[in-house]
């Protein structure tokens, strides 16, 4: 399984490598890769259903479409997730107070008690990744991909930004 996985990855850096533009963005595209499949082995259990939780505790009772938006997923995907948490009793519908005809998902005491501790696990591996950073490393890679996700927002699919 490690020889596949091996091999999957070098022919993903093959086809970055082919398409990136240089090799500094190869690289960095190459880092994100591995980041976020990193973070999905490390979450891999409830991937769909902690991320669900997180937005729904950062952003408060909404709409599944809403939130289907918001995290850029097929509707039928969150539906999916949603009704999972609810199965769990960790998530509940109620009509909306602006319109009746709407439902808005909303964390329960449980839901609550969940996405806390999604966060407090995803603190905690962040801390030991950076653990023998000094202060100013951690605030330099702070700095840089608060202006890296500022530019990835500010950049429409298809078009390249040059500075």
């Amino acid at each position: 399984m490690m020889q596949a996985t091996n091999s999957a990855r070098d022919r993903a850096e093959v086809l970055i490598a082919e398409l990136a533009t240089s090799p500094d963005t190869a690289a960095l595209l190459t880092a994100i890769v591995d980041f976020m499949a990193d973070a999905r082995r490390r979450g891999a259990a409830h991937a769909g259903t902690s991320q669900l939780l997180v937005m729904l505790s950062k952003s408060g009772p909404c709409c599944g479409a809403d939130l289907a938006a918001s995290l850029h997923l097929d509707q039928s995907t969150v539906s999916r997730h949603i009704s999972a948490l609810e199965s769990d009793g960790l998530v509940q519908r109620s009509p909306s107070a602006h319109d009746r005809r709407v439902l808005e998902l909303e964390l329960t005491e449980a839901g609550r008690l969940a996405a806390r501790q999604e966060f407090e696990r995803r603190i905690r591996l962040l801390e030991s990744a950076v653990t023998d950073w000094s202060a100013d490393d951690i605030d330099t890679l702070t700095r840089l991909l608060t202006r890296f996700s500022a530019g990835l927002r500010s950049t429409s699919e298809g078009t390249s930004r040059h500075e």
